[in-house]
């Protein structure tokens, strides 16, 4: 695996640990409510405290989603390290390929483009890098 590869896997794997946090602890925070809610649309007349309650338990599943997805890179990332390329490989593409479409979904269907982008960009990076990486190993 090339430095590239590495560096984005590692930050996508920082970022789910982060929303997992947010979302799973510090949920209910106005800051973060604020900044997660303000990009979804809901019926006029709901205040973002009375949103951020209702969907309390769906974000809080929602932050171990996202723990989970970075423990697979996390397993990936060791497995590799020890030897294990193509299981450790698998399990770090199928981390940055799970969080770029789940970014591509969160572009299509909200106006949070920024968080996109931030959820999306790491890992599109890492997979360029695994491939380039891959690819010379086969040419060698």
């Amino acid at each position: 695996m090339n430095l590239v590869a590495l560096i984005f896997s590692i930050m996508t794997i920082a970022i789910h640990v982060l929303v997992f946090v947010g979302e799973s602890f510090l949920w209910g925070e106005p800051h973060i409510t604020e900044r997660v809610l303000s990009k979804i649309d809901a019926p006029e007349g709901i205040s973002l405290s009375d949103k951020a309650q209702i969907l309390e338990v769906l974000f809080y599943n929602q932050g171990f989603y996202n723990l989970f997805v970075a423990l697979g890179g996390v397993a990936g990332l060791i497995l590799y390290k020890y030897g294990r390329i193509q299981e450790g490989t698998v399990l770090v593409c199928y981390m940055c390929l799970f969080a770029l479409g789940a970014g591509v979904v969160l572009a299509s269907t909200t106006t949070a483009y920024p968080a996109a982008v931030i959820q999306g960009l790491p890992p599109l990076i890492a997979l360029a890098g695994l491939y380039y990486s891959n690819r010379q190993r086969a040419c060698t």
